[in-house]
């Protein structure tokens, strides 16, 4: 509300461009894009002659009938001037049935402010105007109003009271901002009796006039549409009736722009006046007809039965998946593989660092070649105990040897099958070192994919081997996937908070091409048919049940 208020200020303040200002008003009111100030004289004409031909024809439009609206085009008038009309051309937000009415309600309203300017002759007159039409209509604003009324028109107390068909609407009283009951009945009663055309003189006749007057010369003033819309305002003596007349007649539009915003029921009764009716039925019966009809419509679309759907979140998974763990407790030395790279059976992926081994190794191999030596002596000797014992222990080497073999081949670690490497990249962590039995990679082997749907606990009970799957992926949002359930997992699990049950989708041979292992996307599971009532209301029904036990 604060550009509306700078923009109220400057229209309320005497400035060099008051038309500027007016259609400044008027784009914070509509929200508009953008606005341009045309002028139509006599003859027609439009200027500037710069103007695109739709500006010109919704400003001739507008200078014509007072307001225009055409698409996302809206032109009210601005007042009249020496050089023409001035009308201001607004570029609406939105191109709506709804946007085009609200557009046209608020430039009739600012059609009554545009008066007030053009009478222009009293500045506090107009300012109180345009917070008439700018207020929020409270009743703690409405009091103020009406304060400023007052003084406007120098009186100790004011009343009025907006009409809507002869029917008080809102009342205010400059004395007070919370009227009681009685008050509140006594001014909509007096305003009442002054719409339906009574003098304001004190008469037994006319309980809330003779209530509120109490025996003084009260001065009522109205200002009424044929419909009975319109302005009521009472005044104490003393007072100046006529400036208390000149607010409700040049207040009373606005006012009722105020009161006359249009509801969905009037819209719709507008559209349907003008659609095509056959001759035979009633101008007066289209409106209930159309109502009934729109009724029907919506009872059958509520019970017409439509494929239950279980939507879940899901991943790609291969077919096959191997995952590469560390064999050793060993420092990383290099890395030879990194994920999406295709790799095929028995690739290097991983080498670990294998000095110490080698190390270990090497001293084995030479005590091996040392026992070995001492029980060849001891047998040229024919030192049988020696030799036992020198054989004894290399077979004992012998063995060591051959564990630090096979020790170093461990570090390095081969692709156990052919596919697409995943996984983390190791290589940011060469040189650290890595637990035995710790995830290095995992391989998904070639030859196929299928979906994991996360499908929550309130909704696996809906979900079938065999039902159909609809799939979407975030990679691929324009093409759907097809594939079945093939096995919902019995036991749930945790995730994000969640209880959800894995459930496996076999997705049909002619969509997995392009698959990759980890594409994320959602799955909609047909889980029978419902209606489409039942489907909306399920939620709000489950959660009853499970909070109050029904």
């Amino acid at each position: 509300m604060s550009r509306l208020r700078q923009a109220l200020d400057a229209l309320a303040t005497a400035g060099p461009d008051r038309l500027r200002d007016l259609a400044e008003f008027q784009s914070q009111l509509l929200n508009s894009e953008a606005f341009a100030i045309a002028r139509v004289t006599a003859d027609g004409d439009v200027l500037p002659e710069t103007l695109e031909p739709p500006v010109m024809a919704l400003a001739r439009a507008a200078a014509r009938d007072g307001v225009a609206v055409e698409g996302r085009g809206a032109a009210g008038v601005l007042g009249p001037d020496d050089a023409g009309i001035p009308v201001a051309v607004h570029r609406l937000a939105q191109d709506t049935p709804l946007a085009q009415a609200l557009a046209r309600e608020r430039l009739e309203l600012i059609r009554a402010i545009a008066a007030a300017h053009a009478a222009g002759q009293n500045p506090a007159m107009e300012a109180l105007l345009l917070d008439v039409a700018a207020a929020d209509w409270t009743d703690a604003a409405l009091h103020q109003l009406a304060v400023r009324a007052a003084a406007l028109a120098g009186a100790p107390r004011l009343a009025f009271a907006t009409l809507r068909r002869l029917r008080v609407v809102r009342v205010a009283d400059s004395q007070t901002a919370q009227l009681s009951a009685e008050s509140r009945r006594a001014l909509e009663l007096a305003a009442g009796e002054v719409a339906d055309g009574v003098s304001a003189a004190p008469s037994s006749a006319f309980t809330g006039l003779e209530r509120l007057a109490d025996g003084a010369a009260l001065h009522s003033s109205a200002s009424l549409s044929p419909e009975g819309d319109g302005l009521v305002v009472l005044t104490w003596p003393p007072g100046d009736g006529a400036a208390a007349a000149a607010f409700a007649r040049r207040a009373a539009p606005v006012a009722v722009a105020r009161l006359y915003r249009p509801t969905l029921s009037t819209r719709f009764d507008k559209l349907v006046a003008t659609a095509p009716w056959p001759a035979s039925v009633p101008v007066e019966r289209r409106a209930p007809l159309a109502r009934r009809g729109l009724a029907a419509l919506l009872l059958l679309a509520l019970l017409l039965p439509l494929p239950d759907r279980v939507r879940a979140p899901l991943t790609i998974e291969p077919l096959q998946r191997r995952v590469v763990t560390a064999p050793i407790t060993a420092r990383i030395d290099e890395v030879a593989a990194d994920p999406g790279d295709q790799v095929q059976a028995g690739a290097v992926l991983v080498r670990f660092d294998s000095t110490q081994i080698e190390r270990d190794r090497d001293e084995a191999t030479a005590a091996l070649q040392a026992a070995s030596t001492q029980a060849a002596a001891a047998r040229a000797d024919g030192d049988v105990e020696a030799e036992r014992l020198a054989q004894l222990k290399a077979a004992q080497l012998a063995g060591q040897v051959a564990l630090l073999e096979t020790r170093l081949g461990e570090t390095i670690v081969r692709a156990p099958i052919a596919g697409t490497v995943n996984g983390e990249d190791l290589r940011r962590r060469v040189g650290a070192t890595m637990g035995r039995g710790d995830t290095l990679f995992s391989i998904a082997a070639p030859g196929g994919y299928r979906a994991e749907l996360l499908v929550g606990d309130s909704d696996v009970g809906r979900v079938q081997p065999g039902a159909a799957v609809s799939m979407r992926l975030a990679s691929r949002p324009l093409s759907r996937l097809s594939g079945t359930v093939s096995r919902v997992y019995p036991l749930s699990e945790v995730v994000e908070g969640r209880n959800i049950f894995r459930t496996l989708v076999t997705i049909d041979a002619s969509d997995t091409d392009g698959l990759r292992a980890g594409m994320s996307g959602s799955g909609s599971v047909t889980g029978g048919w419902a209606p489409l009532g039942w489907q909306i209301v399920r939620p709000a029904v489950r959660w009853v049940r499970l909070k109050l036990w029904v």
